[in-house]
């Protein structure tokens, strides 16, 4: 991914509604854990299908495929939020927060929606920007930051994809 995009995204605040404090990519969100383990939750996504590939579309666009998103996440529990550039330079995105997840699902979500990445976790570790497409929108996986501990098992694929244990 490009350099100045994978910093667009790092920078970038997920905020689910409801919550006071944004998800950021890197860090542990102690009140989005606390949620999550009071729902009985460990792992979870945060998911948009706005401008697919990074290309800017009309927000009537945009917001048709966040309908067929919601749809395709409705044996999910869904929370709205919106991913906001700390810099300003893109509009918010219309957005979804998906506590229980599995991450294998959340990557394909992603793919299927074009995204060139998502943001996910797992509760007491910190929040990952996983890259799910590259450039010309061919499958990959690679994660941000590298030292978090998620991971995807070799040999298995995403399909495998997991946290490690404590």
């Amino acid at each position: 991914m490009e350099e100045d995009l994978i910093k667009a995204y790092l920078n970038t605040d997920y905020q689910v509604d409801g919550l006071e404090k944004p998800i950021k990519v890197g860090q542990i969100n102690t009140e989005l854990d606390l949620f999550c383990i009071r729902s009985g939750f460990q792992n979870w996504a945060f998911i948009t299908a706005w401008n697919p590939l990074s290309v800017p579309l009309s927000d009537k666009e945009n917001q048709i495929r966040n309908e067929m998103l919601k749809s395709d996440l409705s044996t999910h529990s869904i929370f709205s939020g919106r991913g906001q550039d700390a810099e300003g330079v893109w509009p918010p995105e219309e957005s979804f927060f998906i506590p229980g997840i599995n991450l294998s699902e959340a990557i394909e979500l992603g793919r299927k929606y074009g995204q060139r990445a998502i943001v996910a976790g797992t509760v007491g570790l910190k929040a990952s920007l996983i890259e799910t497409l590259d450039f010309e929108g061919n499958t990959t996986i690679q994660f941000w930051p590298k030292e978090n501990g998620l991971s995807v098992e070799p040999g298995f694929g995403y399909a495998q994809a997991r946290a490690p244990e404590k």
